[in-house]
């Protein structure tokens, strides 16, 4: 038995084997979803670690969507491995890009494209195939980087994070839904405004995302609530006159000096007490139930309707 582990052993850790059973993996994922996923090296080892190094995923435009300089993880099933599911213990990316883009004259951005390929067919002329299973236990991202593009704005950029770290477990991708837990979650926007950290129990659908648990600290303001955002997947063509937001804050403390970096007509260095629940869209955004009161005593009680804040 010693003997046979160790030949086993001695196998895995020859390159050509571990090129062979990274191809046969992708080429898999390729074929099977008619996706761009390319891994250029890889390690694994007798007890199911994996290191894989400069890792991409193209999207519909053969541009970069997704992209890690080392992958690290040990995987659960190896019997599930070989039927297609990726099934994980810790997971860890280094020098991940993640480019969520939408390209001029499209309607849906290129994860959205990439998801359809995982999506379950069900017609008369082809049974139904099963979904793409990714699950980890424990997932880090370290020294990343997300961006969201709409070249159909006038202001394609819409997000770009540096310095992005992140913790989550309980990670789970079954074909197009997203199920984890958001424990830690830095990073540096574009505009300036650091954030420390966001956490919360986090859901993605085609038609909804849901954030419970909301937390959001910087180095001034704290934000609590829940954070729902319903759509269709068109919506986000036009994202801030279509998709709706249902967000409760609940007890919050937010700095003037934070809200600058969107908008600089408030004054520097004041804090702003919060309490409010949020309907509609960016553009059409309704406070209701709203207790907002400042550093001087100024209190604010009722209703209010923002229109037209965000430009297209």
């Amino acid at each position: 038995m010693i003997l046979l582990l160790l030949a086993l052993a001695i196998i895995l850790s020859l390159p050509v084997v571990q090129t062979q059973i990274a191809n046969y993996v992708t080429n898999r994922l390729n074929e099977d979803y008619k996706v761009n996923i390319n891994v250029e090296k890889t390690a694994i080892n007798i007890f199911g670690g994996v290191k894989l190094k400069k890792v991409t995923i193209l999207d519909h435009h053969k541009k970069t969507m997704i992209y890690s300089d080392i992958i690290t993880t040990d995987i659960a099933s190896f019997s599930r491995l070989l039927d297609g599911d990726l099934i994980f213990g810790d997971l860890r990316l280094t020098g991940l890009i993640f480019n969520l883009k939408t390209y001029k004259g499209e309607d849906e951005n290129n994860i959205n494209k990439f998801i359809q390929a995982f999506e379950v067919e069900d017609t008369p002329k082809k049974k139904s195939t099963k979904h793409f299973l990714l699950t980890a236990k424990n997932g880090y991202i370290e020294k990343g980087r997300f961006s969201v593009i709409d070249e159909n704005k006038t202001t394609p950029k819409f997000l770009d994070f540096t310095k992005l770290n992140a913790y989550i477990s309980e990670f789970k991708l079954y074909g197009p839904d997203v199920n984890t837990n958001i424990h830690r979650f830095s990073f540096m926007d574009h505009r300036g405004l650091y954030v420390s950290n966001f956490a919360g129990k986090f859901s993605y659908t085609k038609k909804q995302i849901i954030v419970e648990n909301l937390a959001i600290k910087t180095k001034r303001s704290s934000i609590y609530g829940v954070a729902i955002l319903n759509y269709k997947p068109s919506d986000f063509l036009d994202f801030t006159d279509k998709v709706r937001f249902d967000v409760l804050i609940d007890s919050s403390s937010i700095a003037t000096n934070d809200i600058r970096h969107f908008y600089d007509g408030l004054g520097k260095n004041q804090h702003f007490k919060l309490k409010t629940k949020l309907d509609g869209p960016l553009n059409n955004m309704l406070l209701t139930r709203l207790r907002l009161s400042d550093t001087n005593g100024s209190k604010i009680n009722g209703t209010i309707n923002f229109r037209n804040l965000f430009r297209q």
